[in-house]
């Protein structure tokens, strides 16, 4: 008999959302390689350091067309490297600068890889 009820898989989603807020910088210095990321549900210092090692994608729209005639977004890579603050957001290399039209913009934080 099918007394058991057939579910839908659920999706699982693999990543945190995140907002780029600023580059690191100083006075008189930008560092446009390294930006800073405030993840959703990040609080302080210590849930931040979960995030330590895992890649980072910033995905911005093309609007000129790319060499195979395709528009739409090109992904930029990243990785977290350290944490910034005691308020849980974390400092992240690219692989290239990121653009000024980033800061303010959402970003995907993958929960990989892993280490538990």
């Amino acid at each position: 008999k099918m007394s058991e009820k057939i579910t839908k898989p659920t999706k699982v989603r693999l990543f945190s959302r995140g907002r780029i807020y600023s580059y690191k910088r100083r006075r008189s210095t930008t560092h446009t390689k390294r930006s800073l990321i405030r993840i959703e549900g990040v609080k302080d210092a210590n849930a931040a350091k979960f995030y330590l090692g895992k890649r980072v994608a910033y995905l911005s729209e093309v609007t000129a067309q790319i060499s195979n005639g395709v528009e739409g977004k090109k992904v930029t890579w990243g990785k977290v490297v350290k944490t910034h603050g005691d308020k849980g957001a974390v400092e992240v290399t690219f692989s290239t600068p990121v653009d000024g039209k980033s800061l303010g913009a959402e970003c995907r934080v993958f929960l990989y890889p892993s280490t538990v």
